[in-house]
């Protein structure tokens, strides 16, 4: 007996099928110009310039001391954004720390000093098995905690309005918090 399933219909499940597996899967971009750049710079990254979402991982491992300057438009979502190596300075637009349990990894020695206001849309961990300073120095923003699990030092030397859950200190050091932060711990 032949199937009664016109192939119209099998072709139009298998692209919904074929789409919906890209829109679930991490898109994942790394940095490899250590002179430093912009975001918006294709040539600046592996896979091209990284695309805003609550999957996207970006990775900061070449080597040097270099800033780089998010000048994509709006508030950039992230999951993930992770540091090795670099002694590196982030600035530019907002970012956002979205999506499915959402990480910053300090992986490296070099520290980390980020002037971009962050949004914690909902609990962030910053971990990873380096022991670099990372230093808050733009706004964070939102009603998200941030759970500190790496060795490294935190250093928070501004205000902020901050106002989701604690801000947890599991391991490391931390100095210059905020009283706005501080007043959040429990």
């Amino acid at each position: 007996m032949k199937s009664s399933i016109p192939f119209a219909h099998v072709l139009r499940l298998a692209v919904i099928t074929v789409l919906a597996l890209a829109l679930n899967a991490s898109a994942q971009s790394t940095w490899t110009n250590s002179a430093g750049g912009n975001w918006s710079v294709a040539a600046n990254w592996t896979g091209g310039v990284p695309v805003s979402g609550a999957t996207t991982i970006l990775n900061f491992t070449a080597a040097g001391a270099y800033s780089v300057t998010n000048d994509l438009p709006g508030v950039f979502q992230l999951n993930q954004i992770n540091f090795a190596g670099p002694t590196l300075s982030l600035r530019g637009n907002n970012l956002q720390l979205t999506g499915s349990n959402p990480q910053m990894n300090q992986n490296g020695a070099g520290p980390v000093t980020n002037y971009i206001s962050i949004e914690l849309t909902t609990n962030v961990t910053l971990g990873g098995a380096g022991g670099g300073t990372m230093t808050f120095a733009g706004v964070l923003t939102g009603s998200g905690s941030l759970t500190k699990t790496n060795g490294g030092t935190l250093t928070i030397p501004v205000a902020h309005s901050h106002s989701g859950g604690t801000v947890v200190l599991n391991r490391g050091a931390s100095k210059a918090m905020s009283y706005q932060l501080l007043a959040n711990r429990s």
